[in-house]
């Protein structure tokens, strides 16, 4: 997993470095219109990596390669950060793979999506809480729609934070248009893939370890949840909280991408006594 992707890299380019370039060839255009554009064809999925489900003839390995993926900018559980480490804010992140679903699920545990919170917790948890990313077609139908002005400062700096593959973004613009022909990668100058763990796809899930523990996509997702339910029920026992995490974390994740109900009871006191986990991106 790469825990920094340079600017300099010829396999991937940022979303705000890209539309610079796309604003500087195309004079009727602005760097932000640019942005837009792809922020637009994120939310539809023209980035998303192949789908099993959709090509008939699938080949297993197109979805494991990097360069098929976006890269975000994620932070690191608390439990994976050294003890010192664990109080900084904001906290150390790493580039984690991730389709449209992923990004979603960012942003919106990060206060990102824009306009009113209350609305998408109401379109994502299904009003209760209980039904994360409940929603998530209409969700998606809607952020297709909402032009980058509805954006907060945060919501789009974290937006201009995603690594496109260079190699991707290029076909995506061939397909629209030929006044970009060639701008980003050439059809015959494959990219080279970079090992990467992607945060929302078990099939292609690296074996990338810290101190010789699996990194899990799942302990983002129950860190936040469990600060969120216990500030709501601030009476729960620990041994109840982290069997309604493991229940609510089996809904999304296949079970070797997360802890057992016994390693969660073990880490929640130092999930819960810690400082709460940021709820605002930085990218």
């Amino acid at each position: 997993m790469p825990k920094y992707i340079s600017p300099l890299d010829d396999a991937y380019i940022r979303f705000d470095a890209a539309a610079e370039i796309l604003a500087k060839t195309n004079g009727m255009a602005t760097s932000d219109s640019m942005l837009e554009m792809l922020t637009i064809a994120m939310w539809a999925g023209a980035f998303n990596p192949p789908d099993p489900y959709v090509e008939s003839k699938f080949d297993q390995s197109k979805r494991q390669e990097s360069e098929n993926w976006l890269h975000i900018p994620i932070q690191q559980p608390r439990v994976l950060l050294e003890d010192g480490q664990q109080a900084l804010k904001p906290l150390p992140f790493e580039y984690y793979e991730a389709g449209r679903e992923t990004i979603i699920s960012v942003m919106y545990c990060s206060d990102l999506l824009p306009g009113d919170p209350k609305g998408w917790i109401d379109m994502l948890e299904g009003g209760d809480g209980l039904g994360y990313l409940h929603d998530i077609d209409n969700a998606f139908g809607a952020l297709i729609q909402m032009p980058l002005r509805c954006y907060s400062e945060s919501g789009k700096a974290y937006l201009q934070s995603i690594y496109i593959p260079r190699r991707l973004l290029q076909g995506w613009l061939d397909y629209r248009s030929l006044d970009f022909h060639d701008l980003f990668a050439t059809s015959d100058a494959p990219v080279r893939a970079k090992p990467s763990s992607p945060a929302n796809d078990a099939e292609a899930q690296l074996a990338a370890t810290r101190r010789g523990r699996p990194r899990m996509p799942a302990w983002e997702f129950i860190e936040i949840w469990a600060v969120k339910l216990k500030a709501e029920n601030p009476d729960m026992s620990h041994k109840e909280l982290s069997g309604i995490l493991y229940e609510r974390a089996a809904e999304d994740f296949d079970e070797k991408d997360m802890p057992t109900e016994a390693t969660i009871l073990r880490k929640l006191s130092s999930i819960l006594d810690g400082p709460p986990p940021p709820m605002h991106g930085n990218a």
